[in-house]
């Protein structure tokens, strides 16, 4: 093959002969106006040293002269002419001997390199051959190698799809413990979800809740307010209700002499026969104790204006607690039961027109003053204790039946009551000034009735009338009527 490498080679020759070529005519050019100009210099020389002044001619001669000189210029140009002529001759005939120089050394390089080339192509081509032959081998070797990649390939591909098999089902297993999974933790969060709404909800119910029982405070505290309110103006109205009592007790006071002075046939004995069975009327029809101590002051107070036979007597008496039932209780018996409870001695007229009578005798004064009223209040000042409150009361009720006790006013009997009480059960103190701002009793005040009181206590069990005894008798009531007055002194 040729080389490429030559062919530039060659064309660098070239350029450097051309450039040689230019060179030369360069010279010869430049050789030849300095020949010329040298041959007119050396003739104008000569023509200048054969001038001299004695050989001055006439004009004549002298234009002949100067025709000569250019005759002998225009000679010397033919002569430069036709050696120019010559040169360019020889130049032409110098560059077809280089052209065939070149052609020559040319032709040669081409022949050389076709050589060349050819023992190159001749190797190459063996060489080629070689290659192929190498590359069949190696192709056939290689498909062979393929051929047996392929099985390898295809045992490999084999085993690779049992291990997928396996891969996709251990991992199908797995994506459905996965989703069980899955689906036990959204259950998991839709119930913890569940929870916080009902977390929520029970908070919401709690702040409403709250909010509420806040407002309930307010409301109670409001209502606590306005019943510390209503406390303190019922105190106030208690005080004033209290000192009203203790200035109206006397003017509702009944004559503790009635019997002498007015009754002829009622005795002390029969009163407290009569007592004692409006004790067990209340106890059987449920009425207040409050609605007895009525009864009784309607009956003194009427019995200090009228005298009553004894046939009237109890007739007196079941009016005078239908009176003070329809003032104190809520629920007022009917009339026709009081009737029955006498056995039907009486009618239901005959009490309505006992009833008309006694409402005119005491003038409809029914709200008065009974020792059941003051009794409540010493005893809430006091701050006594049950068993004192129990003792107190039986001792002020067991005080109606017995007619003496008509002297005392019933503030001055209630607190000799709780005296009394407090001195039975070993209280350190039995009575206090304080108790009562509006009595102011003393303690010496109380002894007369103190003792009185211990007086009926005693004889109480002995009494055939004894309902109030019986009564307090009961457990229920701490058996306060079996107790056992102390031996010491009253002061």
């Amino acid at each position: 093959m040729i080389n490429p490498s030559n062919f530039i080679n060659l064309e660098n020759l070239e350029n450097k002969e051309n450039e040689n070529q230019l060179s030369l005519n360069q010279r010869f050019k430049r050789r030849k106006e300095k020949k010329g100009k040298r041959k007119a210099l050396k003739n104008i020389t000569s023509l200048v040293e054969n001038i001299q002044p004695q050989n001055f001619v006439s004009l004549k001669e002298k234009t002949k002269s100067s025709k000569n000189l250019n005759m002998n210029l225009n000679m010397n140009m033919n002569m430069n002419m036709n050696i120019e002529e010559k040169e360019n001759q020889f130049i032409k005939i110098y560059q077809d001997e280089s052209n065939s120089k070149k052609r020559k050394w040319k032709n040669s390089q081409i022949n050389e390199e076709e050589s060349k080339s050819i023992k190159e192509s001749k190797s190459n081509n063996q060489q080629i051959n070689q290659i192929q032959q190498i590359h069949q081998n190696h192709q056939i070797n290689q498909i062979n190698q393929i051929q047996q990649n392929q099985e390898e390939i295809n045992q490999i591909n084999q085993q690779n799809q049992e291990e997928i098999n396996q891969i996709n089902q251990q991992n199908q297993e797995e994506i459905n413990q996965i989703q069980q999974i899955q689906q036990i933790h959204q259950n998991h969060q839709i119930n913890q979800i569940n929870q916080i709404n009902q977390i929520n909800q029970i908070n919401q119910i709690n702040q409403i809740q709250q909010i509420n029982q806040v407002n309930q405070i307010n409301q109670n505290q409001e209502e606590i307010n306005q019943i510390n309110q209503i406390q303190e103006n019922q105190e106030n109205i208690s005080k004033l209700i209290f000192e009203n009592w203790i200035l109206s007790e006397e003017k509702f006071r009944p004559n503790p002499n009635y019997m002498k002075e007015k009754q002829n046939k009622i005795t002390n004995r029969k009163r407290e026969i009569l007592i004692d069975w409006l004790n067990s009327v209340i106890d059987e029809t449920g009425l207040m104790s409050q609605t007895l101590y009525l009864t009784v002051n309607y009956i003194d107070r009427f019995l200090s204006i009228y005298s009553v036979k004894q046939e009237q007597f109890q007739l007196l008496g079941i009016t005078c607690m239908i009176i003070a039932a329809k003032y104190e209780e809520v629920e007022t018996p009917k009339i026709n039961t009081f009737v029955d409870l006498c056995d039907n001695i009486y009618t239901k007229e005959q009490c309505l027109i006992t009833e008309r009578r006694i409402c005119n005798t005491l003038e409809f004064q029914f709200c008065i003053p009974t020792p059941k009223n003051f009794l409540r209040i010493f005893l809430k000042d006091s701050k006594s204790s049950k068993i004192v409150v129990i003792l107190a009361n039986y001792l002020c009720q067991l005080q109606l039946q017995h007619f003496h006790f008509l002297k005392y006013k019933p503030s001055l009997i209630s607190a000799a009551c709780v005296a009394l009480a407090r001195f039975m059960v070993n209280e350190s103190v039995i009575w206090n000034a304080d108790w009562g701002e509006c009595s102011r009793y003393k303690i010496d005040d109380l002894e007369e009735c103190f003792n009185d009181l211990k007086q009926i206590f005693i004889l109480a069990p002995f009494d055939n009338c004894n309902s109030v005894y019986s009564k307090y008798s009961d457990p229920s009531f701490g058996s306060v009527s079996k107790l056992n007055l102390p031996t010491n002194d009253f002061k």
